[in-house]
């Protein structure tokens, strides 16, 4: 996952917004957060800024995908910031706005991850 840089944010403030949001996280029943590094990418995936505010959650085994999109559901509706979240080859993108419409594409998105 990677929180969304905002126009005016330096990587010093995504840094800061990523281990909070990592701080948060760790909460959960995860196996662990990490933060994504240029090691942790492919070689052609390589490039500046890429790894900026980025995380590596492995899920824990009662805690799941679902604890975790709901825990940045919350951190994203506090920090009024916005977290893209990968799984596979899916994305999804978490903001502070809290809507119905929202809501149904957090469904959406997690039926196709077989999450009930």
């Amino acid at each position: 996952m990677r929180v969304v840089p905002g126009v005016d944010e330096d990587a010093a403030e995504l840094d800061a917004l990523a281990r909070q949001l990592r701080a948060e996280l760790l909460e959960l029943d995860v196996d662990g957060v990490e933060r994504l590094t240029a090691e942790d990418l492919p070689a052609l995936a390589k490039g500046v800024g890429t790894t900026m505010g980025a995380l590596v959650v492995r899920l824990g085994i009662t805690q799941g995908l679902r604890a975790v999109v709901n825990a940045v559901k919350r951190w994203a509706a506090r920090s009024e910031k916005s977290v893209e979240i990968t799984f596979g080859e899916d994305s999804l993108k978490v903001t502070g706005i809290s809507s119905e419409q929202q809501e149904r594409l957090i469904e959406i998105w997690l039926e196709r991850q077989n999450i009930s």
